[in-house]
Parts: structure tokens; sequence; C-alpha cells
């Protein structure tokens, strides 16, 4: 009888015990993702403040690589991508940094012209699933008419969407655009159809200064 007590104690310490396990890697997750979340924010927030600073001494937003803080990267963004029907807000780095690709962060593909040449194409690509880099996770579920914003050089640039279209993921891109407009293009991989590549066309409408 005593045996079966110890055994029955160690079976119940070993089952709260891979409880609590269970319990704390999910928790564990979600705080370092709500930390990096928060970090990506405060660097947005920079982002804005050395635009307004840049602006009153007359001097250009610089555009260094990513500097290692706490064995983390701090990015310096360039741009800032908004679109508000997915609650994605996402800063962007300068094309030509290390950190510019998708693993890291949104990334500016090659191809790009940046929001202020006119008639010019903006592309950018971005992971899609579950991961905390997954920032085009929920890029399917961006609509006809929608709206996204990129703030750049003091400059809020409106576009409006205006096509949606699924193609094979084969390493290149068709690009059905208006080429007298000036477009941004989003594109990551389609969850709803493997192999596949999910694209995003949007026109610009409108720009204002922030």
């Amino acid at each position: 009888m005593t045996k079966r007590r110890k055994n029955n104690k160690s079976r119940a310490w070993l089952g709260s015990l891979l409880i609590l396990v269970g319990i704390a890697l999910p928790l564990s997750k979600y705080i370092y993702f709500d930390y990096l979340d928060h970090k990506n924010n405060n660097q947005i927030e920079s982002f804005f403040e050395k635009e307004e600073e840049t602006e009153v001494i007359n001097s250009s937003v610089t555009n260094d690589e990513e500097v290692k803080t706490n064995n983390n990267y701090t990015y310096d963004y360039i741009a800032v991508l908004e679109i508000p029907s997915i609650s994605l807000k996402r800063g962007l780095v300068d094309k030509n940094s290390k950190a510019n690709n998708v693993n890291q962060n949104i990334q500016i593909l090659n191809e790009s012209t940046m929001p202020d040449v006119e008639n010019g194409t903006l592309y950018l690509a971005g992971h899609s699933g579950s991961s905390y880099i997954s920032f085009f996770r929920n890029l399917e579920k961006v609509k006809y008419g929608d709206t996204i914003y990129i703030y750049y050089n003091h400059v809020k640039y409106s576009y409006k969407v205006n096509n949606l279209y699924i193609e094979t993921k084969d390493g290149d891109i068709s690009v059905f655009r208006n080429k007298n407009k000036t477009n941004l293009i989003l594109t990551t991989c389609s969850q709803d159809n493997k192999g596949s590549q999910f694209v995003v066309v949007s026109e610009l409408i409108s720009q204002e200064n922030y």
C-alpha cells in the first residue's frame, strides 16, 4: 500500500509539472511576441519623432543599418506601412540595409521606387503563416477598395486597392498595374492556395504632409 501511495504521489507531481510546463511555454511565447510588438511600436514612434525633428533642422532622415542593442536588433525605419483593415502597422528599413529581408522585416524588393517617384511602384513582400515574422499573415483578408498608407519623407501616401489575384509561386510575379499611375504592390505566400502567391495591387489616390 505504501509503494502504491508513493507511485500515485509521483504521478500526481509529474502530471502537475507537465501542466505547468504546458501553460508556461505558450505564455512565455506570448509575452515575447508582445515585447516585440511593443518594440516595433516604439520604433515607429521614433520614426515620426525623427521626421518631425529633421523637418525643423532641415536635415534628411539617416538610413543607417540596424543597431544591436541588448542582443536584439533595433531598426532605423525610413518609412511606415499601415493597413487599417487588418490592423497592420509596420516600419520599413532602407532597401540597401542587411535587415531588408522577409526573415526580419517586410522587404522592399529591388525593383521598387519610393512613393515620391511619379508613376513608380513600391513592391513589398512579407511572410504569411503563424510565426512572429509573418507580418503579412492576414494580407489575404484585404478587400477591394481598402485603403493602405505609406508614411515617407514627411508625406502620407494613400493608396486604394483595385486588384487582388493569385498566381503560381515560381520566383516571379506577374504585375497587372496601370503604368500611368503610382502603385503600391504587396505580395505573400497564399495560405489558402498552397504553392501560390497572393498579390495586392493598389493605386495612389492622395498625398498630404504630416
